[in-house]
């Protein structure tokens, strides 16, 4: 029996970015899917039904809080594993409760591609372990599976 694909959606309004995080999550073996918006990717979420979320901070029209506070209450899903990456290193106090109340992994960009990988699979040993990874954790065993023979210098994902 193989196992299914894990099921990565990424939510961002910057089109190289979620391009570069696509591109590396699948070559790692998710199968990943993109929303270029907040509503965007509440639609994907629902039709795509993802095992992980990666979602950006700043977006325009509607942030990432607004997105997961959205997905929780309208989906009725308190289970999923969601990042919340960000650029912005001063996130106010009720901000930063508000993550941790929820549950959500906070990560702060550039991320390095390792860190991409690492952060996934975070994300989805949570959803194998039926929990929710706690949000200040970080989980050095979790690596991405390129052999360290082709690993290249560490180039930051912006």
């Amino acid at each position: 029996m193989t196992n299914p694909r894990s099921r990565v959606l990424i939510v961002d309004d910057d089109h190289s970015t979620t391009e570069t995080f696509a591109r590396m999550l699948r070559l790692e073996g998710h199968d990943v899917r993109t929303a270029r918006d907040a509503q965007a990717g509440l639609a994907a979420a629902r039709t795509y039904v993802p095992d992980a979320i990666i979602v950006d901070f700043r977006m325009p029209s509607m942030d990432g809080l607004g997105f997961i506070s959205r997905f929780r209450a309208e989906e009725g899903d308190h289970v999923t594993p969601i990042a919340l990456v960000t650029g912005d290193y001063f996130l106010d106090d009720r901000i930063t409760s508000e993550l941790d109340k929820l549950g959500i992994v906070l990560r702060f960009k550039p991320l390095w591609l390792d860190d991409l990988c690492t952060l996934a699979g975070v994300l989805l040993a949570a959803t194998r372990r039926s929990d929710r990874p706690a949000a200040a954790t970080r989980e050095p065993g979790v690596r991405c599976n390129r052999p360290s023979a082709t690993r290249h210098p560490r180039k930051p994902v912006q």
